[in-house]
């Protein structure tokens, strides 16, 4: 009697594009890494999800996807079938998914395998919105990243220190 295959989600990633190379290789533009952040509210975004699927045997995957997003709509739901030949791992995207995002909050991404399976969160991002940005001038490290101070300043610096260098300690000419 042989195992059903399991299946496992890998690898879920938002990015603005997934280009496909001649050579079967994905290529993932802009990758969102941190928090999503718009200029204001409420606003829609364009973003593709990347996906690595891993599985240890052949056969169909129903995977279905869902995304939820801080709007007053309901979530997209997809139906993803995968079809493996053999064991192991296959790439694909979801792209150009147009989000809307009418509050700040949270960029949900959930799949199952079935129509029965609980749905689990693969992947999150935040959604907030820009600050405004700092006072133009010198930021607080600017200042002290000045240049070292040359020869002359040194002396001086050196002259006027509490404690003057001993008369046996090298000077410098």
């Amino acid at each position: 009697m042989t195992k059903p295959a399991h299946h496992v989600l890998s690898n879920v990633v938002l990015c603005d594009q997934v280009l496909r190379l001649d050579n079967g290789r994905d290529v993932l533009v802009g990758v969102i890494g941190d928090d999503i952040v718009v200029p204001m509210f409420p606003a829609a975004i364009r973003v593709s999800v990347w996906f690595e699927l891993r599985t240890t045997g052949p056969g169909r995957v129903p995977l279905k996807v869902r995304i939820t997003t801080p709007a007053d709509r309901p979530p997209i739901e997809l139906d993803v079938p995968v079809d493996f030949r053999r064991r192991g791992s296959v790439a694909f995207t979801l792209p150009n998914a147009e989000l809307p995002l009418a509050t700040p909050g949270e960029i949900k991404v959930e799949a199952r395998f079935g129509d029965k399976a609980p749905w689990t969160v693969v992947q999150t991002k935040m959604v907030i919105k820009q600050e405004q940005a700092p006072a133009p001038g010198p930021s607080p490290t600017a200042a002290s990243s000045q240049a070292k101070p040359n020869r002359k300043t040194r002396r001086k610096q050196a002259a006027t220190a509490p404690n003057p260098p001993a008369a046996n300690d090298r000077t410098e000419r």
